[in-house]
């Protein structure tokens, strides 16, 4: 079990304590302390014992943070939860009965996520990724009676995930450049096209908080989005995929632009599409690598992909603006 915190301590005695009350006890649990969060870390030596500290003595981000954790795992999964996170007692039991029952080409398992501010609010099943390189919560804002049969899902919500380890060490874990925010989708693409799936698994529930960590830090977490979200699309999507959706993909880009202009964010939109393409040197380097290794077909891809990405995006800003 792997948490990686920032600032965590008002969130985090929750998320432990959770873990603590779990049905099936994981074999280690290690919270990463970036940012040298020394209340964080006062909290687990006074309450949890059982958790391993591992400080970088740096802010490595969501992304190095889980890397550097799992440098040391030897177990057969690797579970993630965010620090603003509580799983029921039967979360990791599920996911771990779900990898025992499902064969070694499911790489990875999705939560049943739901808002901790609601708990009858469904946040997400697992993850989408569209055509055009849009990643959004599946079920978001659902009844949750309508998610009560596992299926395949493009790959797991990162504040709740898990993994099996040979699969995600495979991928090359996660990519430290992006440092934090569509890196779990990156993970999930590269997953898929190593011809791994994702299990959702509805009995594995989780609360969450969300967005405890945006506060004060708006401009920087959406620069960081718009950035990254056009790294895992070039790096990752097929090229013969890239041209045949290149009209809508064209499309969506101009009215993000024309969205962040009316808000008066016409720079952060602009500055992270241009940081996104001063790093083209690199991206075309780590696509090819990543190309190289692809084992299935664009046509099996696009089958994973998210087709109605329009009404995907109505539908979830619309439950956003309810949940808000």
């Amino acid at each position: 079990m792997i948490i990686v915190g920032y600032k965590s301590r008002p969130v985090l005695e929750k998320c432990l304590a959770s873990i603590e009350k779990q049905t099936l006890q994981p074999d280690e649990t290690i919270f990463v302390n970036n940012g040298c969060d020394n209340a964080s870390v006062s909290l687990i030596r006074e309450r949890f014992s059982f958790v391993t500290v591992l400080d970088p003595g740096r802010n490595l981000g969501f992304a190095g943070g889980c890397n550097i954790a799992m440098e040391s795992v030897e177990t057969g999964m690797v579970a993630l939860l965010n620090p603003d996170t509580e799983a029921e007692p039967g979360w990791l039991e599920e996911i771990v009965k779900a990898a025992d029952n499902h064969p070694d080409e499911i790489g990875a398992f999705a939560s049943r996520v739901h808002w901790a501010g609601d708990p009858t609010f469904l946040q997400s099943t697992g993850d989408s990724y569209s055509v055009v390189g849009t990643s959004l919560p599946i079920g978001f804002g659902d009844d949750p009676a309508l998610h009560l049969e596992p299926g395949f899902v493009f790959g797991p919500a990162g504040c709740a995930a898990a993994f099996r380890t040979h699969a995600i060490r495979e991928a090359g874990l996660f990519d430290q450049d992006f440092f934090a925010y569509y890196d779990d989708a990156d993970l999930s693409f590269r997953l898929n096209l190593l011809g791994y799936k994702c299990l959702y698994v509805p009995g594995a529930i989780v609360r969450h908080l969300g967005q405890y960590e945006w506060k004060g830090r708006e401009s920087r977490i959406e620069r960081l989005s718009q950035r990254n979200m056009e790294w895992v699309y070039f790096r990752d999507m097929p090229l013969i995929l890239i041209f045949a959706f290149l009209p809508e993909k064209l499309f969506f880009e101009a009215v993000s632009l024309l969205r962040f202009a009316a808000k008066g964010d016409l720079e952060l939109f602009l500055s992270a599409k241009i940081g996104a393409l001063i790093n083209a040197p690199k991206i075309l380097r780590r696509r090819k690598k990543i190309q190289s290794e692809r084992r299935i077909s664009s046509m099996e891809l696009l089958k994973r992909l998210d087709h109605r990405w329009i009404r995907s995006r109505l539908k979830y800003e619309n439950a956003l603006s309810i949940m808000r």
